[in-house]
């Protein structure tokens, strides 16, 4: 079990190309989970998100254990995920 937090484009580029796992985006309107395979995770709004912004609204995390990010994070599923 493993995680991390997004912090740049790079991370998010790398992310977005494995087959298995999780993004978690944590918000201050509420935690989603997505599949790393989800086509509603868009690098634009990461890019303000996390980093224009300063995550000052919320942060993206890696996990490859759906355990993990349910205990840790308490996400609600994507609806194109779920």
């Amino acid at each position: 079990m493993l995680w991390w937090e997004l912090q740049n484009e790079i991370d998010f580029d790398h992310v977005k190309t494995l087959k298995e796992g999780f993004i978690i985006i944590i918000d201050t309107t509420g935690n989603k989970i997505h599949r790393t395979s989800c086509p509603n995770i868009y690098k634009p709004y990461f890019i303000q998100k996390v980093i224009k912004n300063r995550k000052k609204n919320g942060t993206y995390y890696y996990t490859d254990t759906l355990a993990l990010a349910v205990k840790k994070w308490n996400p609600e599923w994507c609806l194109q995920c779920k």
